[in-house]
C-alpha cells in the first residue's frame, strides 16, 4: 500500500530561505527510501534531503470532537521531529487537501486509539463518550479514515499516513470501541486535490506566534519531494 508521510522530503535549505532553483515543473516524485529512523535520507544518486513526519497541527484543538466527523477539506501537518509546540521555532510543511470522500483524520483528536490494525479491520477504542458517539453516528460506509499509528502503516512505522476506506462499522457502547471493516487505498484514492506551502513558526516574545510563509506549491523547488502524491500530479 503506498502511504503519504509525506515523506515530505524537503531539502533543509530550500526551506530556510527562498533562491534561485532549477527543478521539474512539479516537486511531486518518488523517491529511494532508506532508514526511517534517520533525519536525513540518501536518494540512489548521493543527495540527502530532510525527512518531515506527521505532527499535530499548530494550534489546534485537539479536544474538540466534531474533528471525529467526516469532512471532505482537511489537512496534514508535518515538522522535523513529529512536534508541533507553539512555544518551539519550527519549520513546517502543510498539505491542504480535498478528500474524495469524507475524511476523519485520527491523529487529529485525543480521543482515539488503534487498538488493532491488520486483516482489513480497525478496532478504536475511544477515551470520551461524546466523541464514541459522534464516530458510531458519523462513520459510515465509503468514509475514510487516516491515522500514521505505527501498527496501520505498510512498513510498520509512525512517520506513515495510511489510508482506510470503511466499509462496516460495529460499535459496543459499554467498552466505547468501534470495530471497523476497512479497505486500504491509495492516497490518490483518498485524496482528490492538494496545496503544498511549508515555511518556519517563531514564538515573540508577547507570546503571540509569527508566521513567515516561504513558499507554496506553485513554485519549483529542489529537494521538495512528497512520497506517494507522484498519481495526484
Amino acid at each position: 500500500m503506498r502511504s503519504t508521510t509525506a515523506l515530505l522530503l524537503v531539502s533543509l535549505a530550500r526551506l530556510c530561505q527562498l533562491a534561485p532553483v532549477i527543478a521539474a515543473p512539479y516537486a511531486i516524485q518518488p523517491i529511494f527510501q532508506s532508514d526511517f529512523s534517520q533525519g536525513n535520507i540518501e536518494d540512489d544518486f548521493g543527495h540527502v534531503t530532510t525527512l518531515y513526519v506527521p505532527a499535530a497541527p499548530l494550534n489546534w484543538d485537539a479536544t474538540d470532537v466534531s474533528h471525529l466527523r467526516p469532512a471532505k477539506d482537511g489537512f496534514l501537518y508535518f515538522t522535523l521531529d513529529g512536534s508541533s509546540d507553539p512555544a518551539a521555532k519550527h519549520s513546517y510543511i502543510l498539505l491542504e487537501n480535498t478528500y474524495n470522500h469524507p475524511t476523519v483524520i485520527l491523529d487529529h483528536s485525543v480521543y482515539p486509539s488503534v487498538r488493532s490494525c491488520h486483516d482489513n479491520e480497525l478496532v478504536i477504542e475511544f477515551s470520551s463518550p461524546a466523541a464514541f458517539k459522534v464516530a458510531a453516528e458519523s462513520w459510515s460506509r465509503g468514509s475514510t479514515l487516516v491515522t500514521h499509528s505505527a501498527g496501520c502503516a505498510s512498513t510498520n512505522q509512525a512517520t506513515k499516513h495510511s489510508y482506510w476506506s470503511v466499509v462496516h462499522t460495529k460499535s459496543d457502547a459499554r467498552s466505547r470501541c468501534v470495530k471497523i471493516q476497512v479497505r486500504s487505498i491509495d492516497v490518490d484514492q483518498a485524496i482528490e486535490a492538494t496545496d503544498v506551502s511549508w515555511g518556519s513558526y517563531s514564538p515573540v516574545s508577547q507570546g503571540h506566534l509569527r508566521q513567515r510563509t516561504m513558499g507554496s506549491d506553485d513554485a519549483t523547488l529542489t529537494g521538495v519531494l512528497i512520497d506517494d502524491l507522484d498519481p495526484l500530479r
